[in-house]
């Protein structure tokens, strides 16, 4: 599993970019990467655009980083949300 992967990435900072978690798929997904992340002490920021539209999750990531900083590491569920 790729959260798995991520788990041996030396990164403090961890975000997890999203979209729509109302959908099954969606919960499915968090639920299996808050499952192979449990052990791990690490905090993980969740963020979740409201589409998968790679310009949804590209503005969203932006307004986040105005208050944060960049993370050390990204977690996604879609690869179109990361190309924005």
């Amino acid at each position: 599993m790729l959260a798995e992967e991520l788990r041996k990435f030396p990164a403090e900072t961890v975000l997890y970019l999203g979209a729509l978690p109302e959908l099954s798929v969606s919960f499915l997904r968090e639920q299996g990467f808050r499952t192979a992340w449990k052990d791990d002490p690490r905090e993980v920021h969740f963020l979740y655009a409201n589409s998968y539209e790679r310009e949804a999750a590209a503005q969203l990531f932006e307004k986040w980083l105005e208050t944060h900083p960049m993370p050390q590491a990204l977690f996604t569920r879609r690869l179109r949300c990361c190309k924005g």
